[in-house]
């Protein structure tokens, strides 16, 4: 997973936590809105998908 802040000079590069689950550790240094991107591979195809959160 890609994550960046509103002005894109914050970057933020995560892989998932286990192997068997889907879940990603991290922490933002400041509140804000954040874009992140993730990518998730069904049998041959990768797919990125876009999200957009609220970090308080």
């Amino acid at each position: 997973m890609v994550i960046t802040d509103e002005s894109g000079e914050k970057f933020i590069h995560v892989h998932p936590h286990a192997e068997d689950e889907t879940i990603f550790v991290t922490q933002f240094d400041e509140p804000g809105l954040y874009k992140m991107w993730a990518e998730f591979k069904f049998g041959d195809q990768v797919n990125a998908y876009p999200f957009v959160i609220k970090v308080n």
